[in-house]
């Protein structure tokens, strides 16, 4: 049994669960940051298009 526990205590790879939670706050971020600018770009995109009609 303490083989065992030792070779189970000898994995260490992967990430834990805060480093995943950071990854997505970062991410979530990123996208709340360039959102609004994709948003704004659809929208200049489409005054122009009507435009040139």
């Amino acid at each position: 049994m303490s083989a065992r526990r030792v070779a189970l205590s000898g994995r260490r790879s992967g990430f834990t669960l805060i480093e995943l939670l950071i990854v997505i706050a970062i991410i979530l971020i990123l996208i709340a940051i360039a959102l609004p600018n994709f948003l704004a770009a659809m929208t200049r995109a489409k005054v122009t298009r009507e435009k040139t009609d």
